[in-house]
């Protein structure tokens, strides 16, 4: 701002003497010009604030049509943050000096102004004017450099309301900033954190981004900005397009094996059973044959798993409970002396359509997962609340679509997954496992994404190594009223 740019008051005071001394002693002021607007009541000043900003109100409380704090109050509501200084007709007024509580910058009696008190209460106005602009000024040249930002930028309310997004993220999420600001961003957001999480780009294709957030100060409140960082390249490589013909293929070759292994499995377990019938129970050769016939038990469930991954085990769905699904698949998890579980539940929890055996597998597979990562024990927190996402907290090019859900948390205090993992916790392929463990394939998370993604749920991971690993789980509601569900942030 220009030394000598014009500074707008408004004068409210319906006393034509006071408003002509007060405008005499302003005139009489040097170095800035000033331009005076008068109003004698309280709706004509309104009026005028509807009608243009200000730089500075001078108010006086005792109006025709508004009396003492009230007049302040509605004065503040629609003064656009201009400081307002109180005209008090004696310094013991109680509304003049409660006013300075309630929001006014400062009040001055009006047979005790002095040009060096207004000059004081002018040079405020004028250096709050430029801090203002210089605020926008900063604001505006962020934006042209977010703008300009090849990686995609949302900025975020303190109430999760999308406020501006760059055309990074138009691109990425597939849909025009219009669309998007004005809507509630409908996933966790933490200061400082990097986690990766599902989208679907442009056409339908979901991909992997990287999410940084960090918190600023943002036209004079707190805000969070997003940087989303495409892990995955939003349209498909060669090497993507072969790596997903290679899993169509091996997933179809699993299955028809598991089928015909199952077969033969169970044609070994009809012999086993026929030679315990010939011997004596407790003789060694029974006690052999009850091992055998664990491993053959074992090796049903391992089929069974393939049969899932490759999507021929279509879900026999039945209403069931989310809580009892998960107590059960707790107990069978098993507990020791150094690993606890700690169980919240939202009371009302809404029952989901599932096939029960598929979603136990789903949740023992991450309890055991949970459990693994902390060889030296730990607290697995495990924790299921209803949520309802509508049309308004929907962002289209995020994977979950409107509707009413139960969400599931299992988190652990374990290693957590390295960032340049986390693409990669879904493929079947891999395993942070070691090549000789004992404990299973690996195929947990894989087998939980395709139980998940069959029965229309959302399955997501967060994690940090050394900082733990939070897995959350949507399935889709059965009948839920919507009543007591969080919002789906």
């Amino acid at each position: 701002m220009s030394e000598h740019s014009v500074i707008r008051i408004l004068l409210i005071e319906d006393n034509a003497n006071d408003a002509g001394q007060i405008r005499e002693r302003i005139a009489c002021i040097p170095g800035d010009h000033f331009q005076i607007d008068h109003a004698a009541s309280l709706d004509s000043a309104l009026g005028r604030l509807r009608e243009q900003t200000t730089d500075l109100i001078l108010l006086d409380l005792y109006l025709p049509d508004s009396h003492g704090v009230e007049t302040l109050e509605r004065v503040l509501a629609a003064a656009g943050g201009a400081p307002i200084v109180v005209l008090a007709a004696a310094e013991d007024d109680p509304a003049a000096q409660l006013s300075t509580r309630r929001g006014a910058r400062d009040f001055l009696v009006k047979d005790r102004i002095d040009d060096h008190v207004l000059h004081r209460c002018i040079g405020y106005a004028v250096e709050q004017r430029r801090s203002r602009e210089q605020l926008h000024y900063s604001h505006e040249l962020a934006r042209q450099m977010m703008a300009g930002n090849p990686n995609g930028m949302v900025v975020i309310d303190h109430q999760g309301v999308i406020r501006f997004v760059n055309p990074a993220a138009e691109v990425l999420f597939g849909q025009e900033a219009g669309r998007l600001v004005g809507r509630v961003f409908a996933f966790p957001i933490e200061a400082d954190r990097r986690d990766p999480f599902e989208i679907i780009c442009a056409g339908g294709r979901t991909a992997l981004a990287e999410l940084r957030t960090v918190k600023r100060d943002w036209l004079e409140s707190e805000v969070h900005i997003l940087t989303l960082r495409a892990v995955t390249a939003p349209s498909k490589t060669s090497e993507e397009v072969q790596q997903a013909q290679q899993f169509e293929s091996i997933s179809l070759l699993a299955g028809g094996i598991a089928h015909e292994f199952n077969s033969l499995l169970g044609i070994i377990m009809g012999y086993i059973e026929l030679a315990q019938n010939a011997l004596e129970p407790g003789s060694p050769a029974y006690e052999n044959l009850v091992t055998a016939c664990r491993a053959v038990i074992d090796a049903k469930n391992l089929t069974r798993r393939f049969i899932t991954i490759s999507r021929r085990a279509e879900p026999e769905k039945r209403l069931l409970s989310i809580e009892q699904k998960l107590r059960e698949a707790m107990e069978a998890a098993g507990v020791n002396a150094s690993i606890r579980f700690e169980v919240a539940t939202q009371k009302d929890l809404w029952p989901v359509e599932a096939d029960q055996g598929q979603l136990r597998r789903v949740f023992l597979n991450l309890l055991e997962n949970a459990r693994e990562s902390m060889p030296q024990g730990g607290t697995v927190r495990v924790s299921a609340v209803n949520v309802t996402i509508d049309e308004e907290m929907y962002i289209p090019g995020l994977p979950i679509t409107p509707g009413q859900y139960v969400k599931i948390v299992i988190q652990d205090e374990g290693c957590g997954i390295m960032t340049e993992h986390l693409p990669l916790i879904f493929d079947p392929y891999y395993s942070t496992k070691a090549g000789d463990s004992r404990k299973g394939m690996g195929l947990g998370l894989t087998t939980a994404y395709s139980i998940v993604k069959n029965h229309q749920g959302y399955i997501q991971v967060h994690s940090r190594e050394g900082e733990g690993t939070r897995v959350e789980v949507y399935l889709p509601a059965a009948g839920g009223d919507g009543g007591d569900g969080e919002t789906g942030r």
